[in-house]
């Protein structure tokens, strides 16, 4: 559509191949920045309904901090398509938070043809919140169920439709497990660099979630009762996403990349993560109590 009404900056840029259209180029650029602002608007809302008491600064933190994940320049804003899949995961995870299935299953219905990982993010979410009692298990298992099917739905369309060559391996069970059992290809400095210190958010929502686990009785955050169950099931969903991408990509930029599409979920939660951890004091410490955290 961009490309269409003719939306164009004509300037000498560095990618200038042979058989590539320059406008196609920028308008796909152009469409991911939309998306980008999108999703850190959609993650600012999300992270509203998770600390609803937190005023205005909360909610600003956790979009701004979608535009500060390592990949948001490598990755969205470039000539694929990443920044649909970010929207679309910080739509998905509105109304999970919400619990409103009808968004869900939207987005994963459009997740067949935009991304296949959007149903595994969802499902394995859902799939470790079951392990937590709570009210909302139908949700969850309802949730787990349609990610299933879109999933399947995604498996089938590639096996009919697109058989994309050069990558028929990536449905192939027997090359899935040879790649992950050979995951030490990845103990270099690039993988080192490209799949794990690339994601600085969720290294930041691990150390934070370190921090509330080892507080001390007197701290804001008690020890184990004050871990939020959807920043483990995150952290959790986060390994299964390794490990599909190990299993079926080669080059380990583009599984940093696979991890990146946790941000629009990775940011309302560490916004949480530190509102939990450094709560608001309402009250001035009192003189007897001079020791008393400010923050």
């Amino acid at each position: 559509i961009v490309w269409k009404l003719g939306f164009y900056y004509n300037t000498r840029i560095a990618f200038a191949v042979h058989g590539y259209d320059q406008r196609v180029f920028f308008a796909a650029i152009f469409t991911n920045w939309i998306a980008l602002v999108a999703c850190a608007t959609i993650a600012a809302a999300a992270t509203r309904a998770l600390i609803p008491t937190g005023g205005e600064t909360w909610p600003l933190l956790g979009g701004a901090l979608c535009f500060f994940d390592f990949f948001a320049q490598q990755g969205v804003l470039a000539g694929m398509s990443e920044g649909v899949s970010w929207l679309l995961v910080a739509i998905g995870f509105l109304g999970w938070v919400r619990r409103s299935l009808q968004v869900v299953a939207i987005i994963l219905c459009l997740s067949i043809i935009q991304r296949e990982t959007i149903p595994i993010v969802f499902g394995a979410l859902s799939l470790f919140m079951l392990r937590v009692p709570q009210e909302s298990r139908r949700f969850h298992v309802n949730v787990l169920a349609i990610s299933v099917v879109a999933f399947l739905a995604y498996i089938g369309m590639r096996l009919a439709y697109s058989p994309l060559p050069g990558n028929e391996q990536q449905l192939s069970p027997t090359s899935f497990l040879y790649l992950l059992s050979h995951w030490n290809r990845l103990a270099t400095r690039e993988g080192a660099f490209q799949v794990f210190l690339s994601q600085n958010l969720l290294i930041c929502l691990g150390g934070i979630t370190a921090l509330t686990v080892l507080a001390g009785p007197g701290a804001p955050a008690r020890p184990r009762s004050a871990i939020d169950p959807t920043t483990v099931a995150l952290l959790l969903t986060a390994f299964v996403l390794t490990a599909v991408g190990i299993g079926t990509l080669s080059q380990s930029n583009n599984i940093g990349r696979v991890l990146s599409i946790l941000t629009p979920i990775t940011a309302p939660l560490l916004a949480k993560g530190l509102f939990r951890l450094f709560p608001p004091q309402t009250e001035p410490p009192s003189r007897s109590n001079k020791t008393q955290s400010t923050i």
